[in-house]
């Protein structure tokens, strides 16, 4: 059913093909969602606009409709011919984005396993084509898990669902090899699936939570302290101590005239520079000359990682090119401790 062994490298390239089916599934479906967010249409609106898209590509294509199982038994029985099942990768790809997008009911597993239905069926027609002896119909089977282990990033849970339907143990080696290779190339491009992507557009990364390494369980942007003094670099040193001498902090933040944070002057460097004589100096001027900056997205672990090469005790924590705090090791301290 699934061809000798020597012909398994077709199911290497399916396995790449799901993967990154299953990105781009993931992709689109949160791009449209994003852009029905983004009008400020009333719900309902929102509701027509995505039926009547939905309606008229269902058409000509009533087959997008549905969960779609007689659809899929189709492609398993290699009965729809080539121009169709691309027509249906794409068109159901489109519609369940809307859908949802849109407001409407409606989930992402049986789309999804409708989607690797026709992918498989597709790839296995076309090599059917170029004279390499495949069975599209098995395929297609394969291509269910392989999407969906792209798009869930759940290999084993593909495999043993597939073997399931199928009860076929000649299919177990072809399986593995697909929904394996789908699930380590969308990995590789995205640390989120299409479950824990919705969680993690709303600020909770659980694909990161889950992360033994309590240091890597942390971004920097999750330990940088609210509301710390910031003084302007071209305030006074004078100034500066007038208004931090009254505050129990350790550290300011000093920004730029763009408003950006530059770096962090400790209370001990300002009275040492009041004794030296320089109040009338900038508090700038305190500021070392080699600020080392990380990005917000960075683990504590690579935080720490980074102040221990460059010898430093704190870090500019940037969002793209624009200071926006800092971290230090006391903070690290304090989310360790947060998590004992």
């Amino acid at each position: 059913m699934v061809g000798p062994f020597r012909a398994y490298w077709v199911y290497v390239l399916l396995g790449l093909v799901s993967g990154l089916w299953g990105i781009l599934y993931v992709k689109v479906l949160y791009r449209v969602e994003d852009w029905f967010d983004a009008r400020r249409w009333p719900f309902w609106l929102k509701a027509v606009i995505g039926g009547i898209v939905v309606g008229v590509m269902g058409i000509w294509f009533p087959q997008i409709f549905g969960v779609g199982y007689g659809t899929i038994d189709r492609a398993l029985s290699a009965q729809l011919p080539l121009y169709l099942l691309g027509f249906l990768l794409v068109l159901k790809l489109l519609a369940t984005s809307i859908t949802i997008g849109a407001g409407g009911s409606g989930g992402v597993f049986s789309p999804g396993l409708y989607q690797g239905a026709m992918l498989g069926g597709l790839v296995g027609i076309m090599l059917s084509h170029a004279h390499i002896a495949v069975s599209p119909g098995a395929l297609a089977a394969i291509g269910m898990a392989g999407v969906f282990a792209g798009s869930a990033q759940a290999p084993v849970t593909a495999i043993t669902m597939l073997f399931e339907m199928t009860g076929d143990y000649s299919m177990i080696l072809p399986l593995m090899i697909t929904s394996v290779l789908s699930a380590t190339v969308a990995g590789l491009i995205s640390s989120q699936n299409i479950y824990t992507m919705k969680l993690f557009r709303r600020g909770l990364d659980i694909v990161r939570l889950r992360e033994p390494d309590r240091m890597k369980a942390f971004t920097v942007a999750d330990v940088i302290q609210p509301n710390r003094t910031v003084f302007d670099a071209g305030a006074t040193i004078e100034f500066a101590w007038e208004s931090f001498e009254r505050k129990t902090e350790w550290f300011a933040l000093i920004r730029d005239a763009k408003r950006g944070i530059v770096g962090s002057v400790a209370r001990a460097q300002i009275v040492e520079a009041l004794r030296a004589g320089r109040g009338g100096e900038p508090i700038g001027n305190l500021l070392p000359a080699d600020i080392i900056r990380i990005d917000e997205r960075a683990s504590l672990a690579e935080a720490l990682a980074l102040m221990n090469e460059h010898g430093v005790t704190y870090l500019l924590v940037c969002r793209g090119d624009v200071g926006i705090g800092v971290v230090g090791s006391s903070d690290v301290i304090r989310a360790y401790r947060r998590v004992d």
